[in-house]
């Protein structure tokens, strides 16, 4: 089972359903595969725009539409649809399945206390998931980046969760996923404050209503207000240029001309 790729934006995001992700997980395993599952939002696309560096090796990744802007801008520059997959409903049907095939879970990121809570969140309620190891999210890219991959490989988990925050889990990986003898790498952000009930989800009517944006800025405007003030905008912005400019590629230039 193969998962295609959707219409890109400035990076390809898969064509996929949650059950999609599950299979293909299980054929990663069995197969010998590598996989490395990056649950995006618009704030994530937003932030690896201007780095060709992460765009570059995202393209070898699989790429979730985890937040509804990622879904809407597909459709305004591709006009395909897409399935938005929440990880936060996703990972709990992931971990039964981890559960039942015995796969060592190794997880990677936030505080002590944060990780602590969400791994006890975890165990109660997936009890039959192996977990061989954590460790917290705030170290270097150096030395300390260097023995995280020896340690996790000692560990010798089927699947790592990272959840260090947008850019430093893609930085990171950049710099290492070809060192991991893992074969399912997945990318999450700051999931753990909301496994470990530090963060409140938004209702699900607030989700249909697309409005998880407003409910998560009413919970932190300190923090959130400037993001949505701004990237949501900002979003805006790049998706239009980005479909002018897919519109521009897609008409032969004419003598002594270049398409910029």
């Amino acid at each position: 089972m193969t998962v295609k790729m959707a219409g890109e934006l400035w990076v390809p995001v898969a064509f996929a359903t949650g059950d999609e992700l599950l299979t293909q997980a299980l054929h990663s395993v069995s197969a010998g595969q590598r996989e490395t599952l990056v649950f995006a939002n618009a704030h994530l696309l937003n932030l690896v725009y201007p780095r060709e560096d992460i765009r570059g090796w995202l393209r070898g990744t699989r790429i979730i539409a985890d937040g509804k802007g990622v879904k809407l801008g597909l459709l305004c520059i591709t006009g395909q649809r897409v399935d938005q997959v929440r990880f936060l409903d996703w990972i709990h049907d992931f971990l039964e399945l981890a559960g039942r095939m015995n796969w060592g879970l190794f997880v990677v990121g936030g505080s002590s206390s944060v990780l602590g809570d969400a791994i006890t969140a975890v165990r109660r309620l997936h009890p039959t998931v192996s977990l061989v190891g954590t460790h917290h999210g705030y170290f270097g890219m150096g030395a300390e980046l260097s023995s995280l991959v020896s340690e996790i490989n000692r560990a010798r988990p089927t699947v790592v969760l990272t959840c260090c925050g947008m850019l430093k889990d893609e930085e990171w990986l950049m710099q290492c996923r070809d060192q991991l003898d893992v074969p399912i790498v997945i990318a999450a952000a700051g999931a753990l404050d909301f496994l470990a009930g530090r963060l409140l989800e938004a209702p699900p009517f607030i989700r249909t209503l697309w409005l998880e944006w407003l409910f998560r800025m009413v919970l932190e405007p300190r923090r959130l207000a400037p993001r949505y003030a701004i990237g949501i905008p900002q979003y805006v912005m790049r998706l239009l240029r980005w479909k002018l400019r897919s519109s521009a590629s897609r008409r032969l230039p004419r003598e002594g001309q270049s398409i910029r």
